[in-house]
């Protein structure tokens, strides 16, 4: 087992921890399904490179083909479909690790106050419901 495959793990574990579910998976397994996970992600991603490429052609490939192909990849989206939660808690995990999501605030930043530009001349002149004196201004 690598360096990669140990931290993946890693972040299987604390993503599984964070959502407040117990591991399930031992550690062979884990690196079975999500090794498995990234080979039909990879497939997918080729497919779609693939498919657009021959969109930009004029002709593309035979009916036949695009046929068979695309209900290969409709199992192949189910079983990736399947193996998403453990790759939601990886992602949960690493970005645990790595700091971009902690345990505290909504992630909002603070309210800031619109700029108000400085106004001169007859600019300056607050309108009637704002004025607190408007006898004093009015010419």
């Amino acid at each position: 087992m690598d360096e990669k495959q140990r931290r993946d793990f890693r972040w299987y574990v604390l993503g599984s921890r964070k959502v407040g579910h117990e591991p399930t998976l031992g550690r062979d397994e884990f690196l079975a399904h999500y090794d498995r996970y990234q080979r039909l992600s990879q497939a997918i991603y080729r497919y779609e490179l693939r498919r657009r490429r021959l969109a930009g052609r004029r002709r593309g490939t035979a009916y036949q083909d695009d046929v068979f192909l695309e209900r290969l990849l409709r199992t192949v989206r189910e079983e990736q479909q399947m193996l998403r939660p453990l790759a939601a808690a990886v992602d949960v995990g690493r970005s645990l690790e790595n700091g971009d999501m902690g345990d505290g605030g909504a992630g909002v930043g603070a309210y800031r106050y619109p700029y108000l530009p400085v106004l001169t001349g007859t600019g300056a002149k607050l309108p009637p419901h704002l004025d607190p004196e408007p006898w004093a201004r009015d010419p």
